[in-house]
């Protein structure tokens, strides 16, 4: 409207404006059907932001409807894959905790995280109650349905707590950095199978292992792993996973407790190693290590009797 106005001047047309050109792109029935077609897609716009609102409101409103026994945790993760319980190891983690405390619970495979405030699975639900994220829903869970999760002594406590630490970080970057960023086409392949059921096209799938890729990326940035050369991350890798192999040993001659928590989490981690995971010096070490696969079987027949029919094609683990 500026430039329609500059246009339109007296002065305009009797000196060199270099406005004065535009004139005939500024009429009225221009500056008339620029008007509507921009009013027309603001009304447009907030039609659309109000129907799908409407309709995350009912499907919300049909979850809750749908999901609401008393006392059952409803869980919503990543669906499985063809060898694992759920893409996501967080999910898995807090599925094998509900299963070694013996909670009742149901699975929800979801593809929209759209229900949990933090927009990221797992998501769990007790009574009406949403809680997000594995640590801060293994420790709400504890708390309000009595878990006898943590060991007697604080020696125990200590090394639980940094069992569950060493995988929730340190750990939890070396895997990033193995899985997202050095073999980003397993993952994909990974959420391939399991989003296939679900309707979703294979460019979409790319595209989420290209975000998760860059998103890892970024993390790693900001925790100061980006710049360690190959050699360094693959040696601090095997390293941390060495010393979970010596806290494993400990527990199972009886040396030291471990909480549910713990278990949980270590069960996830390295049991996605060992199936999931392309070859490197620490992958190598877990597939090889007597002392993780007896973990692993131990782990697996206590809390995924059901495993062949749950997950067809995973891998059982067997003790060395």
């Amino acid at each position: 409207q500026f430039l329609y106005f500059i246009a339109r001047t007296p002065a305009s047309r009797t000196m060199s404006c270099p406005f004065a050109c535009l004139e005939p792109l500024f009429n009225n029935r221009v500056v008339a059907a620029a008007v509507g077609v921009g009013a027309t897609v603001a009304v447009g716009k907030v039609v659309w932001d109000a129907v799908a609102q409407r309709r995350r409101a009912k499907a919300e409103a049909e979850r809750r409807a749908k999901y609401n026994k008393p006392g059952v945790v409803y869980l919503y993760q990543w669906p499985r894959s063809q060898r694992l319980h759920s893409v996501s190891i967080f999910c898995t983690v807090v599925e094998t905790y509900l299963r070694l405390t013996e909670t009742k619970y149901e699975v929800v495979d979801v593809i929209d995280a759209s229900m949990s405030p933090t927009g990221r699975l797992p998501y769990v639900e007790l009574d009406g109650v949403g809680i997000a994220d594995s640590e801060f829903i293994i420790e709400r869970l504890a708390a309000q349905l009595g878990h006898r999760s943590v060991p007697a002594g604080k020696f125990n406590q200590a090394v639980s707590t940094m069992m569950a630490r060493t995988f929730n970080h340190s750990l939890r970057l070396h895997f990033a950095r193995h899985m997202w960023v050095d073999h980003p086409d397993a993952m994909r392949d990974e959420f391939m199978t399991a989003l296939q059921p679900f309707g979703t096209p294979g460019v979409v799938v790319a595209m989420l292992a290209r975000k998760m890729r860059g998103a890892t990326i970024a993390l790693l940035n900001a925790e100061g792993q980006g710049d360690l050369s190959d050699e360094e991350y693959h040696a601090k890798f095997l390293t941390d996973v060495k010393a979970v192999e010596s806290t494993l040993a400990a527990f199972a001659d009886g040396t030291v407790q471990l909480s549910q928590a713990a278990i949980a989490t270590a069960f996830s981690y390295l049991s996605y190693l060992v199936v999931a995971a392309p070859e490197c010096p620490a992958v190598h070490h877990v597939a090889h290590s007597a002392t993780i696969k007896q973990f692993l079987h131990m782990i697996d027949a206590k809390a995924y009797p059901d495993a062949s029919k749950r997950v067809p094609g995973r891998q059982v683990f067997h003790s060395a």
